[in-house]
């Protein structure tokens, strides 16, 4: 039996988050959240994840300092920023060079994070 591949949702709107993770649960996925920046780095120092599904506005610690912590501690897994910030402010841009992929929430839809998660941990499309 394979091992299911492993994601951190890390979104504070918990409406959100919870159709996240029941979409990617039904696609195979084990699914762990966080609804900060705070929590998700404790989660991410004490377990491995397959993927990183990022917020950037977030309470306590918001996705963008998360992004720049997770690298700075040489983790190595994918990125996937869901989110709605989509200017060209150079915290954006800055954040855009760090990531694997990068969705506007507004733009998309659930299969949409589903199928990028599949590419991003290698899961058969």
């Amino acid at each position: 039996m394979v091992a299911k591949k492993k994601i951190l949702v890390v979104e504070d709107n918990r409406p959100l988050s919870n159709a996240m993770k029941i979409q990617l649960d039904g696609a195979g996925f084990d699914v762990k959240q966080a609804y900060d920046g705070k929590e998700a780095l404790e989660k991410v120092d004490k377990d491995f994840f397959d993927l990183l599904i990022v917020d950037l506005i977030m309470p306590e610690v918001d996705g963008f300092i998360f992004i720049s912590e997770v690298k700075k501690r040489d983790i190595k897994t994918p990125i996937m920023v869901v989110s709605n910030v989509s200017g060209e402010e150079s915290a954006d841009r800055k954040i855009k060079t760090m990531v694997d992929t990068y969705l506007i929430k507004s733009d998309i839809s659930l299969e949409d994070v589903v199928t990028n998660a599949k590419r991003l941990t290698g899961s058969v499309v």
